[in-house]
């Protein structure tokens, strides 16, 4: 499903205990858009009970646990840029699946200690009314969505799932189909855990226990060290600014939001992309993600933080009417993600009825991780991968990507959106949104439209099938070696463009049509 909104928001001052203006949001119950429908209601519910971005992003995420469990288990980790529009400050925290100490195939999960972070630091509601959703479908069933039952049928994960994975989604040998009900009554207990004792149950209580336990039936070396130690990690985001518009993004890893907020300012320096318009358009959107995949590709350091003197340097040497190959760095060949499968990654992004915002990307390493489901706590672990560049043709967490804009002068959230699936992900994000922050045009018409992207290794240009044969003859003529490819990056975003200015102020939230995800929102 794909949903958009059009809101028509007022708004009055107010003073915090500094005496400080801050902005509130009347008649606005906030927004929430995921690969996911009923998880998504779910988040709904809470901001419509009062909860914050954080409270409604951690319930999204164990309902995600249970409805979307490819790329969102118990045992994931991920990433989440938050910003308070209040304190007009964004953070990000980090929580990866990380590799054990010992090594093997399983990697410490990261998303329920991340997520109990979350809320500790800006929820509202109790911890209980924020994992009960989650167990009362795991315990009493639902219908299996549109959105699961396709991945899990475009992923091909059955033919490598163990035999109560195949159980799970191949039942009969036969792919889920929508609508099948499914129960979890293991995976309930375990949220029933997470409920009554908290987060930390899964790191240093019961339920470590029981993960520590299965190790041998999953081929794991997690020790009760990994697990005790696990911290996930709160830093300033990373912000670059132009004009009026301030991008955010995650501190360091997944590199993803960097990555994107890099090419949003090669795109918008010296008015590259409003001078540019079709193919021209599109040339300049390859020559700036070729340049950057280049530029980190060659090393095991990450991308940085955002910088607009390294956004100027890439662009040294660019032609506007000829491809010029980026530089040869090293970087791993990324071929293979060319026609690949799924990469086990999600997104999300919530506004609050105060104008706060969440944006997350959640990842299992891999179409439910190891592709196991661990009998005593009844979810799939992560699988474990190299970081950096070494991991990147085996999973796509490092290309999470999560970003929030907001107006520097008057703290107004502009957007908040995440992308996943893999290495284009940080160009999927930035085509996809950019004409709408600087011109107003609809989200929905941007997220739908067919993309490009270049990894820069290959010296190849990617394009989406549906892309126009026009568009594709100019790139030829101007230097393009062109690939096709079915399978892209998927964007979720909510983007209120018209907050700067005393124009009313008008926001939309949209899934990308590449999934079945939903958006949702509005008036109260």
């Amino acid at each position: 499903m794909i949903a958009i909104g059009v809101l028509l928001l007022g708004a009055c001052s107010g003073q915090d205990d500094t005496g400080r203006a801050v902005s509130f949001l009347e008649k606005f119950r906030g927004a929430v858009v995921a690969d996911e429908p009923r998880a998504v209601l779910i988040a709904e519910a809470i901001l419509d009970e009062g909860g914050t971005a954080a409270d409604a992003g951690a319930a999204l995420f164990f309902a995600l646990s249970v409805t979307y469990p490819i790329a969102a288990g118990l045992g994931a980790g991920g990433a989440c840029v938050v910003y308070d529009s209040v304190t007009e400050v964004s953070e990000s925290i980090e929580f990866l699946p990380r590799p054990a100490s010992l090594g093997g195939s399983v990697a410490i999960p990261g998303a329920v200690r991340g997520f109990a972070a979350i809320h500790a630091r800006f929820g509202r509601l109790r911890w209980s009314k924020i994992v009960l959703p989650a167990e009362r479908l795991a315990q009493f069933g639902h219908p299996v969505s549109r959105a699961f039952a396709t991945r899990v049928a475009e992923s091909g994960v059955a033919r490598r799932a163990g035999p109560r994975l195949r159980e799970l989604i191949a039942p009969n040998g036969q792919n889920l189909l929508e609508g099948t009900e499914m129960k979890r009554p293991v995976l309930a207990s375990t949220l029933s855990d997470i409920r009554s004792r908290g987060g930390g149950d899964l790191y240093f209580g019961a339920l470590s226990k029981k993960l520590i336990d299965s190790n041998g039936e999953i081929s794991g070396t997690l020790t009760d060290a990994d697990l005790q130690r696990f911290l996930p990690e709160w830093k300033p985001s990373s912000g670059l600014r132009f004009g009026d518009l301030v991008f955010y993004s995650i501190a360091d890893q997944p590199s993803g939001g960097v990555m994107a907020g890099t090419m949003w300012g090669m795109l918008l320096a010296e008015n590259r992309f409003r001078d540019s318009i079709g193919a021209d358009r599109a040339h300049l959107f390859a020559e700036v993600a070729g340049r950057v995949y280049a530029s980190i590709g060659g090393s095991e350091e990450n991308a940085g933080e955002l910088s607009a003197f390294r956004a100027h340097t890439l662009m040294t040497g660019y032609n506007a009417a000829r491809h010029v190959p980026p530089p040869r760095t090293g970087q791993s060949d990324l071929s293979g993600w060319s026609g690949a499968g799924d990469d086990g990654s999600t997104s999300f992004a919530i506004v609050d009825r105060r104008g706060s915002a969440i944006a997350c990307g959640v990842s299992m390493n891999g179409a439910f991780g190891i592709g196991r489901i661990i009998p005593e706590v009844g979810f799939a672990a992560a699988a474990s991968v190299p970081p950096g560049p070494k991991g990147w043709r085996f999973a796509g967490s490092d290309f999470l990507t999560s970003a929030i804009i907001v107006n520097n002068f008057t703290g107004e959230l502009i957007y908040a959106g995440g992308a996943s699936g893999g290495p284009a992900a940080p160009i999927a994000l930035a085509e996809s949104t950019l004409d709408t922050i600087l011109t107003g045009s609809p989200l929905i018409q941007n997220t739908g439209a067919p993309r490009l992207f270049h990894f820069g290794n290959p010296d190849r240009t990617f394009i989406e099938r549906g892309w126009p044969a026009v568009m594709t003859d100019a790139l030829l003529r101007m230097g393009h070696t062109i690939a096709a490819i079915d399978r892209v990056a998927r964007v979720n975003g909510i983007a209120c463009v018209n907050t700067i200015g005393t124009r009313p102020d008008i926001c939309e939230f949209v899934a990308d049509p590449r999934g079945y995800g939903l958006g949702v929102g509005g008036a109260l």
